[in-house]
């Protein structure tokens, strides 16, 4: 897990950056959502959790799509601007 961290971090700060993703259910500005990543390296990956500001912030799970070299993990934490 300690591995794929920086990775996350990474992974957070492109979601503002990817025109082709979005919010697929519930409120993504500043409530409990559910994000996806429409294309990129990120296409098929998912968050569900808490949003703050237009920004993931609070608790939330990271599942990680089909693209991604971590296919099948997810990650489980807190989130905080981003």
């Amino acid at each position: 897990m300690k591995k794929i961290f920086p990775i996350l971090l990474i992974l957070f700060f492109i979601f503002s950056c990817d025109k082709n993703s979005g919010c697929i259910k519930g409120d993504c500005k500043s409530g409990q959502g559910t994000y996806t990543w429409g294309s990129g390296p990120h296409k098929g990956d998912i968050y569900v959790g808490e949003f703050k500001n237009n920004k993931m912030n609070g608790q939330g799970t990271l599942t990680f799509g089909k693209e991604s070299p971590w296919y099948g993990d997810t990650y489980v934490g807190e989130v905080k601007d981003g």
